[in-house]
């Protein structure tokens, strides 16, 4: 792949405001890249200018976990902190409304395909009113979550594991009732793969481990692409965005 540019952001907070979550517009002029420091920087495509900075004095509680547009364009939603979330009007540059869930704990945000509502999930699974914030359903299993990225891009549905990654689940985000599972053999495989490198390592007396040094090392934290797939974009720890074309 072809990379077209290294854009970095002006420093707010420090050196350590790494680029944790991405999302382009539906048209894919525009990516925002969601910061360790609550703060989301929104980006003209393809010369990655600029052109505003996200944040409320609540944003600043943490890490903006995930950012993710509404199919219109016109909204941004963000998730920091696992329980907190921002709807912005993006032409407006203005925050919609902002709210803090108790008990909730989610690692990725969307918006339904209607606009309508915005869901989160992760430990736990939270669906609200896209336009005020309330709770239209919510649930806190313990014995399942969802990873990051296992929301589907319109929303409706959510990729369900359990704890001991026994099984994997597709749940509709509406009530989380499943249409479809299969088990997950990963922890077998897991196991027979450590079971093989510690043999190999005591047959040809390997040392267990091995450190090779990594001076000035970047580190994604974050990725993204655009409906077309015309780029990809990968957030790193010192704050640059780079994006490649392929």
């Amino acid at each position: 792949m072809k990379r077209l540019k290294i854009n970095k952001a002006t420093k707010q907070r420090g050196a350590n405001n790494c680029i944790r979550s991405l999302a382009f517009s539906p048209d894919g002029k525009l990516l925002a890249a969601g910061t360790r420091d609550g703060e989301i920087y929104l980006r003209e495509l393809p010369k990655g200018k600029l052109v505003f900075i996200f944040s409320t004095k609540k944003g600043m509680i943490g890490t903006i976990a995930s950012v993710a547009f509404s199919s219109d364009g016109k909204r941004l939603a963000a998730l920091s902190c696992g329980r907190l979330f921002q709807i912005w009007q993006v032409r407006k540059r203005q925050l919609l409304w902002e709210r803090e869930y108790d008990v909730v704990n989610c690692f990725q945000i969307a918006f339904s395909a209607d606009g309508r509502k915005a869901v989160g999930a992760g430990y736990s699974f939270l669906v609200c009113d896209a336009s005020n914030g309330k709770v239209v359903f919510s649930s806190h299993p313990g014995d399942c979550y969802s990873p990051p990225g296992g929301i589907s891009s319109d929303g409706s549905y959510v990729a369900v594991i359990t704890n001991l990654n026994t099984s994997v689940k597709v749940c509709r985000t509406s009530d989380l009732k499943e249409v479809w599972q299969c088990e997950n053999h990963l922890l077998k495989l897991r196991l027979k793969l450590f079971r093989w490198a510690m043999a190999i390592e005591e047959r040809l007396d390997f040392p267990a481990t091995k450190l090779f040094p990594t001076p000035n090392a970047r580190f994604a934290f974050s990725f993204a692409l655009p409906r077309d797939k015309k780029w990809l974009a990968c957030g790193f720890d010192d704050e640059s965005i780079r994006i490649w074309s392929p």
